[in-house]
């Protein structure tokens, strides 16, 4: 409720009108009543004008509004409301915006988050939306993950092929879109691109996550080349961005010597 009073004499007659400094349609009266939709600070004015001279007098006052969160809200849908995903902080205040501000393209849409997908906003909305990559010039964008641990060097003995490779990575394993282990045999030189059927020699392997180990994980069991051999590892997030390369390695000895036996079940053939 928001009230005017003018100290000019007895007699005098005022009219009153108010700008509430959101956009709204000003109000007439010298007690009115206004609800502020969304949560700032609004420069509220009044004026008041002698009906008899003419002359005015204004007010201002700020007046900061809080919307609480509704943590259970009900779904919200139809005209007016842009339900979007976009980064949270500084990258949905800037879409946010961006529809305000263009009521031509967007009419009265109010842009909210709904990054869980259940079709309304909560308090739960903004996790995800955090690590979304908006991609403009002045948006902090969301971290890309790491790899924070890596095996011990392996050593396999003599006729054994088969390793078990893991890493662990930030995050866990939400937010991770994939882990990729890149092998590269004893002796692996890198060439040039020459077409779609150029072999590099390395191997991928596109790893499993353990959430018993909180890791990933992939086996390998074709370690028949005796050497070192090189494995690189990196993880990619939900939105694309790659983890710095995290390398580990396998000293494979080989297969050995091998026996061949043959047994012939008649003296002549």
């Amino acid at each position: 409720m928001f009230q005017a009073n003018v100290s000019q004499g007895e007699g005098i007659v005022f009219s009153y009108t108010w700008e509430f400094g959101d956009g709204s349609e000003s109000a007439t009266g010298q007690d009115v009543s206004h609800t502020f939709n969304d949560a700032g600070s609004y420069t509220v004015t009044s004026t008041a004008t002698d009906i008899s001279s003419k002359e005015t007098y204004s007010a201002s006052a700020v007046v900061t509004v809080t919307v609480p969160v509704d943590p259970d809200p009900e779904p919200v849908s139809g005209p007016g409301v842009a339900i979007i995903v976009a980064g949270g902080g500084e990258a949905f205040t800037l879409s946010e915006t961006m529809i305000v501000s263009d009521p031509d393209i967007f009419g009265d849409q109010q842009p909210w988050i709904d990054d869980n997908f259940d079709g309304i906003f909560s308090s739960t909305d903004g996790p995800r939306a955090n690590r979304v990559i908006i991609g403009i010039e002045g948006v902090a964008a969301a971290e890309p993950p790491s790899i924070v641990q890596v095996h011990d060097p392996i050593d396999l003995p003599v006729n054994s092929a088969s390793a078990d490779l893991w890493v662990k990575t930030f995050p866990l394993h939400g937010g991770i879109n994939k882990v990729v282990a890149t092998l590269k045999k004893p002796g692996f030189e890198q060439i040039d691109y020459e077409g779609l059927e150029t072999d590099f020699g390395a191997i991928e392997l596109i790893m499993i996550y353990n959430p018993a180990k909180e890791r990933y994980e992939a086996v390998y069991d074709a370690f028949r080349e005796a050497g070192m051999w090189k494995v690189v590892y990196q993880a990619q997030g939900e939105e694309g961005e790659w983890s710095e390369v995290a390398d580990g390695v396998v000293n494979a000895k080989g297969m050995g010597d091998a026996t061949i036996f043959v047994n012939l079940n008649l003296p002549v053939y």
